[in-house]
């Protein structure tokens, strides 16, 4: 579980994000990218990881 958080700045400050990028390019910019529900369930994941509160961009 992703335990570290940043508030944005400027206009955005009330928004609280997680400092993690998902790392998800392998999915699409590969020759032979994972099907589908492979996928949707590592998005999942990472989102399910995400303290309560906290977005992902």
């Amino acid at each position: 579980m992703v335990s570290r958080t940043v508030k944005l700045g400027g206009t955005a400050s009330d928004i609280t994000v997680t400092p993690v990028a998902h790392g998800l390019m392998a999915m699409t910019w590969t020759p032979n990218p994972p099907d589908e529900e492979q996928c949707f369930a590592s998005i999942k994941a990472g989102i399910d990881a995400l303290p309560s509160g906290a977005k992902a961009f």
